[in-house]
């Protein structure tokens, strides 16, 4: 087969729908296996769904249920949108994904780790955040013209799905954004990004800050939307709001959330030994 026509189509095909960039990304890295055992075919089409079920089946004994879906996934988007034959996996299931509750900081390990993080542009963009819950992805592409003071929100441009939404911004967030850009050199003030990348015309690379996360404060910057979501729950913020604030398409994303706050077991905890000592 010839990958790189079958890429070039994946992308023409993903843009021209509005999704982002990353969703190619993900689906060419995820596609990168299967390109290559099935190189000696001809196209896709001459790939029967036995074929790509046996594929699938084979990658499982070393792969996780999560990345079969996301090859599926691409899958699914390559025959229907590129090659036109949107049954050709119709039948090929995927074991269900056990989602486990994430392991987050409390807020006074997350500042203390935050606040010994060099580098005010990593710091800030970790604050950013924890403070709204978007993506780390979308937090490096905001533009400067994506904060709104007036309305004290930002502007998320095709995040994750292609899709648009706003998230609000308290005033520590807006200062420490502001202590942020007075910090740039003036060169920098001309880009359209917020954080800009050491190119003209480029913002702040992810996998750097990915990189920058992973070894200062010991985490996976995932997990900072998952603290912000998990302290704002403990807090009495309810799933669907929540939903809204995370930009997940279905609440089913959002349930991994919807255990009982730690705080409100405390309490109930402390009700049956006062219980219990009025009984004794």
């Amino acid at each position: 087969m010839n990958s790189q026509r079958i890429l070039s189509d994946m992308k023409k095909a993903i843009s021209l729908r509005g999704l982002s960039d990353e969703t190619y990304k993900t689906y060419r890295s995820s596609l990168v296996q299967w390109l290559r055992h099935f190189e000696t075919k001809d196209h896709p089409t001459h790939i029967s769904a036995q074929e790509n079920k046996d594929f699938l089946e084979m990658i499982g004994r070393t792969k996780s249920p999560c990345s079969k879906k996301i090859l599926l996934h691409a899958l699914n988007f390559l025959y229907e949108h590129c090659c036109g034959q949107p049954n050709k996996l119709h039948g090929v299931k995927i074991e269900r994904w056990k989602r486990k509750i994430p392991v987050v900081k409390s807020q006074k390990e997350f500042f203390e780790l935050l606040n010994a993080i060099e580098g005010i542009t990593p710091r800030t963009i970790v604050f950013l955040i924890y403070s709204t819950g978007i993506r780390l992805m979308e937090a490096c592409k905001i533009k400067v013209k994506d904060i709104d003071r007036g309305n004290m929100c930002i502007y998320i441009r095709k995040g994750k799905g292609g899709k648009d939404r706003r998230v609000a911004m308290e005033v520590e967030l807006l200062a420490t954004l502001e202590e942020y850009w007075r910090s740039l050199p003036p060169q920098k003030k001309f880009s359209e990004y917020l954080f800009p990348g050491e190119k003209p015309g480029h913002y702040v690379s992810d996998s750097t800050i990915y990189r920058k996360v992973k070894k200062e404060m010991k985490m996976n910057p995932h997990l900072l939307r998952h603290s912000f979501a998990t302290h704002l729950h403990e807090n009495g913020v309810d799933l669907f709001t929540l939903k809204d604030m995370l930009g997940h398409t279905t609440l089913t994303s959002t349930q991994i959330y919807a255990h009982t706050p730690l705080h409100l077991m405390k309490e109930a905890a402390t009700l049956l030994r006062s219980a219990r000592k009025r009984a004794a």
